[in-house]
C-alpha cells in the first residue's frame, strides 16, 4: 500500500489538503477493504493501487476543495457506490453528518462496513431509488449540500437531487470537461425544480492533471410537489424543453 500512500500524499501537497496520521491510516484501512470485497463483488473496475488513489481519493478531494463547507449541516451523496465522493470526503471532514445512497445493494453493504469499521460517526449508507428518496417527507428537502459523482446527465440528476435539498442549499455535480451540452439540456430542468447555476469550476486532477468540472447548483425555491416522477421516469423522459 506504500504506492497509495505515495501517491495519496503527492495529491494532497497538490491540492492543499492537510490530514492528520490517523485520517491518512483510515483511508489505509477502506483501500484494504476495497481491495478485499472487489475480489468478490465488482465495486470499481479501477484495481491498481495508483489509478484508486487518483481517481477515487483524489478526485474527490478535489472536488471537495470547492465546497461550500460552512453552509451544511447534512450532506446527501447519491450513486455513492463504493462511497466515492462522500466517504473520503466524510473522513476529510468527521464532524458533518452525511447519508450515502445507492440502489444497489451490495455497495450498500460494503459502505456500511466501511462506516463500522473506521468507526464514522454520523455516517450511514442507504438503499433506495433517488425518486423514492425524493417523495419521501424523511428525506425531501432536508439536506444542505447534495452532491453526485458520474451518475446520470445535468436534466436527470437535477430531479433526482434537488427534491432533497432545503431551500438556500447546494447541489455539486461532479463531471468531466465536457459537460457543456448536458449543461445545456438541463437548464430546464434546473428553473422548474427550483434550482439555479451558482457557479462552475474546472480543475485539474492532482498528480496526473486530467480535467475536471464542479457545477454548482443553489436550490433557491422549493421544488414542485409532483417532482421527482415516478421511478425510471426521470431517465427515460428528461426534463427538457
Amino acid at each position: 500500500m506504500t504506492d497509495f500512500l505515495t501517491v495519496l500524499e503527492k495529491g494532497l501537497g497538490e491540492l492543499g489538503v492537510d490530514l492528520t496520521e490517523n485520517q491518512k491510516e483510515q483511508y489505509l484501512k477502506y483501500l484494504g477493504l476495497l481491495t478485499e470485497w472487489n475480489q468478490k463483488v465488482n465495486l470499481t473496475a479501477i484495481k491498481e493501487e495508483r489509478e484508486i488513489a487518483v481517481k477515487h481519493f483524489l478526485d474527490s478531494l478535489a472536488a471537495g476543495v470547492y465546497f461550500n463547507w460552512h453552509n451544511q449541516g447534512k450532506m446527501l451523496d447519491l450513486g455513492s457506490g463504493a462511497g466515492f465522493p462522500g466517504l473520503v470526503l466524510k473522513i476529510w471532514q468527521p464532524d458533518k453528518q452525511i447519508v450515502l445512497v445507492d440502489s444497489v445493494q451490495k455497495k450498500v453493504n460494503f459502505m456500511n462496513e466501511v462506516i463500522e469499521k473506521l468507526g464514522l460517526e454520523g455516517a450511514i449508507a442507504l438503499h433506495s431509488r433517488a425518486e423514492d428518496l425524493g417523495r419521501d417527507g424523511t428525506h425531501r428537502q432536508q439536506y444542505d449540500m447534495v452532491m453526485a459523482r458520474a451518475v446520470a446527465g445535468v436534466p436527470v440528476l437535477c430531479e433526482y437531487c434537488l427534491p432533497l435539498l432545503a431551500v438556500g442549499s447546494y447541489f455539486y455535480a461532479l463531471k468531466g470537461p465536457n459537460y457543456q451540452d448536458e449543461l445545456e439540456a438541463g437548464e430546464y430542468a434546473i428553473k422548474v425544480l427550483g434550482g439555479r447555476i451558482e457557479e462552475i469550476i474546472n480543475y485539474d486532477l492532482p498528480v496526473e492533471g486530467d480535467q475536471r468540472s464542479l457545477i454548482i447548483i443553489k436550490k433557491v425555491k422549493p421544488t414542485p410537489k409532483e417532482f421527482p416522477r415516478k421511478s425510471g421516469l426521470p431517465s427515460k423522459k428528461p426534463l427538457i424543453q
